[in-house]
C-alpha cells in the first residue's frame, strides 16, 4: 500500500509538472505520443512475439488513435486555451498544490484505517459453528454494517475531493476577479478558502 501511495503521489506530481511545463502544447503532445506508442506496440509485437493477435491489437489501437486525433484536432486550440488559463490560475497560488497533496495523504491514511477496521468487523460478524469452529456465513447484522462502512468510505473520499475542489475553484475565481490579491506562496486568501471548504462549504 505504501509503495502504491508513493507511486500515485509521484505520478501526480509528474503529471502536474508536465502540465506546467508544456501548457498549451500538452494536448497535441499527448495525442502524438499515443500514436507513437501504438506504432511501437504494433512493431515490437510483430517482431518479438509469435502471436499475431498482439500486432493486430496494436494496429487497431493505432487506427482508433489516429481517427480520434483527426476528429478532435480542430478543437485542440480551444481546449488548450482553457487548460492554459486554468494552469495560470493554479500558478498564481502554488500553495494550492500543497493542499491537494495533503488531502491525498489523508485519503491514503483513511483508506488504510478503513481497510483494517473493515477486516476486523468482517471477522467479528462471521457466523461460527459452535462445534467445529468453522466460519459458515456472514450475519445480516454484519451485512448491514458492511454496507454502512462502504457508504462511509466513499462519502469521506468524496468530501476530501470536494474540499480540494472548493479550494481550487476559490483560488481560480479570486485570480480571475482580482489577480493582485494573490501571491505565489503563503497567501492569506488560500488559508481563508481552505478554512471555508472545511466549515461553511464543507462537503460541497
Amino acid at each position: 500500500s505504501c509503495i502504491t501511495a508513493l507511486y500515485a503521489t509521484s505520478l501526480s506530481a509528474l503529471s502536474i509538472g508536465m502540465m506546467m511545463i508544456l501548457g498549451k502544447a500538452l494536448i497535441p503532445t499527448v495525442l502524438c505520443l499515443g500514436v507513437i506508442i501504438c506504432i511501437g506496440f504494433a512493431t515490437i509485437g510483430s517482431v518479438l512475439t509469435p502471436y499475431s493477435c498482439i500486432p493486430i491489437v496494436g494496429l487497431l489501437a493505432l487506427i482508433f488513435s489516429l481517427g480520434y486525433s483527426v476528429v478532435v484536432w480542430e478543437r485542440i486550440p480551444f481546449a488548450s486555451t482553457n487548460l492554459n488559463t486554468a494552469l495560470c490560475g493554479v500558478k498564481s497560488s502554488a500553495d494550492v498544490l500543497l493542499v491537494a497533496f495533503v488531502m491525498m495523504i489523508m485519503a491514503f491514511m483513511w483508506t488504510i484505517g478503513w481497510a483494517i477496521a473493515f477486516l476486523g468487523v468482517y471477522d467479528h460478524y462471521l457466523d461460527k459453528n459452535s462445534e467445529s469452529g468453522v466460519n459458515n456465513s456472514i450475519t445480516w447484522v454484519g451485512i448491514c454494517i458492511y454496507i454502512g462502512m462502504s457508504i462511509s468510505y466513499f462519502w469521506t473520499m468524496n468530501v476530501m475531493n470536494n474540499v480540494v475542489h472548493v479550494t481550487v475553484a476559490g483560488v481560480v475565481a479570486t485570480w480571475w476577479a482580482d489577480p493582485d490579491s494573490l501571491s505565489t506562496c503563503c497567501n492569506s486568501v488560500l488559508r481563508e478558502l481552505f478554512t471555508r471548504s472545511l466549515t461553511t462549504s464543507f462537503g460541497s
